[in-house]
């Protein structure tokens, strides 16, 4: 199985996502840390390093700091309180977001297909969350 394959990754997240459940109250953001650096380090040798401003500077470690930390973060925390499909369901929001931003930003306009893929998304999360909603206000 290529590692590249979409089954591949999700059984990984999935497999992820079910472990940081188990680990009850345990601070996992330390480990997050460490697997950035261990992951990091080797692949030093093969990045192109280019010299950068003093903004984009700024704007990388904005990124890297404290917004991709605390999504992730989240990601880490998520599991705990919700199960691990609607976890997985909620990242699936990004698929959505991100081409919106591009699009909202850039002006860059999404094909037919990636709106039908959105559409799907959507529909999906709205009708798993309506359906937990009447689980939760119907007596069982």
């Amino acid at each position: 199985m290529a590692t590249g394959s979409p089954l591949f990754n999700a059984i990984t997240i999935a497999g992820d996502y079910v472990t940081q459940r188990t680990t009850g109250h345990r601070n996992m953001l330390t480990h997050l840390a460490s697997g950035s650096i261990r992951g990091g380090i080797p692949a030093l040798p093969f990045a192109d390093f280019v010299p950068a401003s003093s903004a984009l500077m700024l704007l990388i470690l904005l990124s890297g700091a404290v917004i991709l930390l605390r999504a992730v973060g989240l990601l880490i925390l998520g599991p705990r309180y919700l199960p691990a499909p609607e976890v997985a369901m909620t990242t699936l929001l990004e698929v959505i977001l991100c081409p919106l931003l591009v699009w909202a930003v850039i002006g860059e306009k999404p094909g037919r297909l990636t709106l039908i893929g959105r559409a799907v998304i959507v529909t999906t999360v709205a009708l798993h969350t309506l359906r937990r909603l009447v689980r939760i206000e119907s007596p069982a």
